[in-house]
């Protein structure tokens, strides 16, 4: 019983750390036709160019969810339309390397 229950602690500790390591990094909400930061510290120029392509598309709003680690980035744009999106991802993919 003793050994269930440490095993128990042992897995919800090891969840706790893990989700806490997959906050996302930067956030950005894009709308009415402007980027604005919501978390997170992105690279120099990169929120320029979301405002730059928000701008394009002034009804449109959504957010921007970056989550770097490592070699890889996931990049969740809940709430845009897929064209509007595509260009997000497009700016983001230019800054890839300097996301954290």
């Amino acid at each position: 019983m003793d050994r269930l229950l440490l095993l128990a602690a042992a897995v919800a500790l090891v969840w706790l750390a893990l989700k806490l390591l997959a906050r996302p990094h930067t956030v950005v909400e894009v709308g009415e036709g402007r980027a604005r930061l919501v978390r997170g510290r992105p690279p120099p120029g990169l929120l320029g160019e979301l405002d730059d392509v928000a701008s394009h598309a002034p009804h449109a709003t959504g957010r921007v969810t970056l989550t770097g680690g490592g070699d890889r980035l996931i990049l969740r744009t809940p709430g845009l339309d897929s064209g509007l999106a595509q260009r997000v991802r497009n700016v983001v993919f230019l800054y890839r390397d300097r996301i954290r």
